[in-house]
């Protein structure tokens, strides 16, 4: 912050004013509580209900083990596959269940190609949920 001097010109203020340090304001906000900068992640749902307004879609990818709740969760296993072939069966996939609503598969194709495909790692091979069927279409 600056202050007037009685001459007009500007000083800067320095810790020995009272005026804090840059790790100073670093150590005040690591001592604020967790729930002030964590809020908007209460919002985040993996399984979003009837009453839920949904904004948007973000792309995880994480062990399936770790998917286990989550409404859209498609298996990638090691293969030769390409990212943008990979994210385009698994969207295709997450389109066909039956349980996806209109809105959440919007929201799914909304998600841009560069951030979805940045989240997949390379070669990988989409695990269908009826190997060897095809997926039923759409209605």
């Amino acid at each position: 912050a600056q202050r007037g001097s009685e001459d007009g010109a500007s000083t800067q203020r320095g810790p020995e004013d009272g005026a804090s340090t840059p790790a100073a304001q670093l150590s005040e906000a690591a001592a604020e509580p967790a729930e002030a900068s964590d809020f908007n992640l209460d919002l985040l749902t993996a399984v979003p209900r009837a009453g839920d307004v949904l904004h948007y879609a973000l792309p995880v990818v994480a062990p399936y083990a770790a998917l286990a709740g989550y409404k859209f969760a498609v298996k990638l296993v090691p293969g030769a596959q390409k990212k943008g072939a990979a994210l385009k069966a698994t969207r295709e996939i997450c389109a066909a269940l039956p349980a996806a609503q209109p809105r959440e598969v919007a929201l799914i194709r909304a998600v841009p190609d560069p951030d979805a495909v940045n989240a997949l790692v390379g070669a990988v091979k989409v695990a269908t949920p009826m190997p060897g069927k095809k997926l039923p279409k759409r209605r």
